[in-house]
């Protein structure tokens, strides 16, 4: 399993901050990626009491809440989906290799190439064109597989699909932008960040653009490492506008 990181939290330098993590529910070892933030990761260490790590990167804790349930199965699964809090779709793969798909308020597009004998899937379906397009396949026959917000499906080695449901109906509602602005207020910036602004208008970049990245997670240091990297800021601004369906 691999993973491309749009870094939101710990330092993508040290890479057992990168996905995707390992871990091992009783004598199962398992890969996990997660697209998207987790709020509660620290309400939930506290409360699950699990141990200390030094991994940084909130998506961590559901790889120990599948630890703690000694177990990889779909009840497992379903069980750690609802208790987190703040937007995500995670991919789990077990030593067998079946591939768990746990689709939450994050975009997911996943299809299947018969003649290929393999499933490819991506956050969005703008971005698995891409990829397609890239690989030269994007005119293979293929068919689209629906997975809905609240869906665990399993992919076996064979192929063969199961799904299972979990409780969605404490998920919130995904956000959305409208001409580069966060219908859901986001939180103020601190002083330095409001300093970083004017320095990044100073130097060209439209406040619109300073404000959606600080709003996707960016911290400091990214908001400076973007002001001088117009490609680097533009690779992120294309990411979150095809993550959240902007044009």
């Amino acid at each position: 399993m691999g993973h491309t990181r749009m870094t939101t939290q710990g330092a993508a330098s040290k890479n057992y901050n990168n996905h995707p993590f390992s871990g091992r529910a009783g004598s199962q070892p398992f890969a996990l990626a997660h697209n998207g933030v987790l709020y509660n990761e620290a309400e939930l260490r506290r409360d699950h009491r699990l141990p200390p790590t030094r991994v940084e990167t909130d998506s961590y804790v559901a790889v120990q809440l599948l630890e703690k349930a000694g177990k990889l199965c779909p009840d497992s699964l379903c069980r750690m989906a609802e208790q987190l809090e703040g937007s995500f779709t995670l991919t789990v793969l077990d030593v067998e290799n079946t591939l768990y798909l746990v689709r939450g308020n994050n975009p997911l597009s996943v299809r299947l190439f018969p003649s290929l004998g393999c499933y490819l899937y991506a956050s969005t379906d703008e971005i698995l064109n891409m990829a397609l397009a890239a690989l030269g396949i994007s005119k293979l026959a293929c068919t689209d597989i629906p997975i809905g917000q609240g869906d665990v499906m399993a992919i076996n080695a064979q192929g063969r699909r199961t799904v299972t449901r979990f409780d969605d109906t404490k998920l919130r509602p995904q956000r959305y932008f409208s001409d580069w602005v966060w219908y859901e207020p986001a939180k103020e910036p601190d002083d330095y960040m409001e300093t970083l602004m004017e320095y990044g208008k100073r130097h060209g970049v439209p406040e619109r653009e300073l404000r959606l990245l600080i709003n996707a997670g960016y911290d400091a240091l990214d908001l400076e490492e973007m002001i001088y990297d117009k490609q680097f800021r533009a690779y992120c601004l294309r990411e979150i506008m095809a993550e959240y369906g902007v044009h």
